[in-house]
């Protein structure tokens, strides 16, 4: 359930850039976001990272309990 990968600001920001320019609809809602909330809009770390978790770097697995049945 810990998450494993993460991101380095300076590393991930171009991937960031990339990631808005290459997506309307992610740039539209993360425009929105900063619009509606002024702690984010003012962290340049939670909106790196709130486009991190977008990414497809972002582990899938985090926060997910294994579950498995045994017969």
């Amino acid at each position: 359930m810990q998450q494993k990968e993460g991101f380095s600001p300076y590393v991930f920001e171009d991937t960031a850039k990339d990631l808005l320019d290459s997506n309307a609809e992610l740039k539209a809602d993360f425009e929105a976001k900063k619009q509606a909330e002024s702690q984010f809009a003012n962290n340049w770390y939670a909106q790196l990272n709130w486009l991190y978790e977008r990414s497809n770097h972002y582990e899938p697995a985090y926060m997910q309990y294994p579950v498995c049945r045994v017969e």
